[in-house]
């Protein structure tokens, strides 16, 4: 949720005269760049759960014994929800085979539309489970981002963080990274992407002699 959400942004921030985004980042760029990253975590996880916090759980039978007898009382599937993964999986093509020429919020909005439109998902089922709370705040960050961005209030607050516009790329990194995991303390990581990136797009922009 958080890549879409920084790409988007980054598309939105970078724009020509004809309001044609300068900078685009497809799926597969995106993956190239963070799957490395998401390797090399997920092997120090898997280390660090063996070896240096060892399970404390030797038998763990009568567990798998209640989920099989769960599963098995779910049955097969049923009609609504094979079209639910069909409509996933077009969904999930369509941000990877697409997403460099068609926004990906626009993709995600014709897939919550055709939830709807293929009986997917009754309004009422999506009034019970939709936390509305969430969709606000996301909804909220994403704004103040955009007038941030809009009102060049970024632009300002990246010139008083870095008056003298000499800053290593190392050092204005590190600057975008401490203030990104103090934010996520207070609010969610997507609501941190979306009120952070355009203060970061500033500061690259304030010092990019220094960067470039």
């Amino acid at each position: 949720a958080r890549a879409p959400l920084a790409i988007e942004l980054l598309r939105d921030t970078y724009r020509d005269a004809d309001g044609v985004a300068t900078y685009s980042v497809s799926f597969l760029q995106w993956m190239g760049v963070s799957m490395p990253l998401v390797l090399t975590m997920t092997a120090l996880a898997i280390i660090a759960l063996l070896w240096v916090f060892p399970s404390e759980v030797v038998d763990i039978t009568r567990a798998t014994r209640m989920l099989n007898l769960r599963v098995k009382a779910l049955g097969a599937m049923s009609r609504r929800e094979r079209r639910l993964v069909v409509l996933m999986l077009a969904t999930i093509g369509c941000w990877v085979s697409l997403g460099a020429r068609v926004d990906v919020a626009v993709i995600a909005v014709f897939a919550a539309v055709a939830l709807a439109v293929f009986r997917i998902v009754s309004w009422q089922e999506t009034q019970e489970y939709m936390n509305w709370g969430v969709v606000v705040m996301y909804g909220g960050a994403v704004a103040l981002g955009a007038a941030l961005k809009d009102t060049h209030a970024m632009l300002w607050v990246a010139q008083q963080v870095l008056p003298n516009q000499e800053v290593p790329p190392m050092l204005l990194l590190l600057l975008i990274a401490i203030l990104t995991l103090v934010t996520s303390c207070a609010i969610s990581n997507a609501a941190a992407v979306a009120v952070l990136l355009p203060v970061g797009y500033a500061l690259c922009d304030v010092a990019q002699p220094a960067v470039h």
